[in-house]
């Protein structure tokens, strides 16, 4: 006979339990280098703390950061603006005003218990009405145990650009300008249905742009490492593979 092995449930643990306070606990945890880390795989970015609660005008950001997984990226910084509870309107003109104030502000990433069908909305309108410069997420954090166990976070993604929804936009505009290659342009088109499929079925996977049309990458949760997808025109395949992180560009 078969041992059973027990199962444990899961348990929703309110956040003040574990950061009493929001800018004098939860913000100091999340500018964490191993907190970074973690939503930077969420985000599929490699974030660096440049300052916290950086102030703009007579407001403070919370957590302005840089991406640093690309060299030609050091001038893309990251505004992170959190808040206990629900998402208002006065969170969200803060974040604008800082996006307006602080240079080369390209990312905004809005995290909360509970992101407002609303405020949904306006972040699905802001990536959808500005340039592929500009990207804007809105993240719910949750905390969960079980039994006895520490409590673990969790980033769920409720809203975020479709970057190859964008450069499809741009690339098409430039077909006139620039004769864009035919293949090219059909790289673009698929990875930009691939990510809205993926977009529409939840899928936890999130395209990484690379320089090269016919490559993108997934973060995997691992260190080190992500899988990527690889179509080829001429010899007329699809594929998938694993490769060292610093292996993909």
């Amino acid at each position: 006979m078969t041992a059973v092995i027990p199962l444990g449930a899961f348990e929703r643990v309110p956040l003040r339990e574990a950061w009493p306070t929001e800018d004098g606990n939860f913000t100091p945890w999340l500018a964490q280098d191993d907190t970074m880390k973690l939503l930077g795989e969420a985000l599929n970015l490699e974030l660096e703390v440049e300052a916290v609660e950086h102030w703009v005008g007579p407001f403070r950001a919370d957590i302005l950061a840089r991406v640093a997984d690309d060299a030609s990226e050091l001038d893309h910084r990251v505004i992170i603006e959190n808040q206990f509870g629900r998402t208002n309107h006065g969170h969200l003109g803060q974040i604008l005003t800082y996006l307006a104030g602080i240079e080369h502000a390209r990312t905004v990433v809005w995290i909360a218990e509970t992101i407002q069908e609303d405020h949904r909305a306006a972040v699905d309108w802001l990536n959808a009405n500005t340039t592929e410069d500009f990207s804007f997420f809105a993240i719910e954090i949750e905390l969960w145990r079980i039994g006895n166990s520490p409590p673990a976070p969790r980033f769920n993604i409720i809203a975020s650009p479709n970057d190859w929804t964008k450069t499809a936009r741009k690339a098409s505009v430039q077909v006139g300008e620039t004769g864009l290659v035919e293949r090219h342009r059909f790289h673009i088109g698929y990875w930009a249905s691939f990510a809205e499929y993926l977009k529409q079925k939840r899928s936890t996977f999130r395209i990484q742009q690379s320089k090269r049309g016919n490559v993108v990458g997934f973060a995997i949760g691992r260190a080190g490492a992500r899988i990527v997808a690889i179509i080829s025109t001429e010899q007329r395949r699809i594929g998938v593979a694993t490769l060292p992180q610093q292996g993909f560009r």
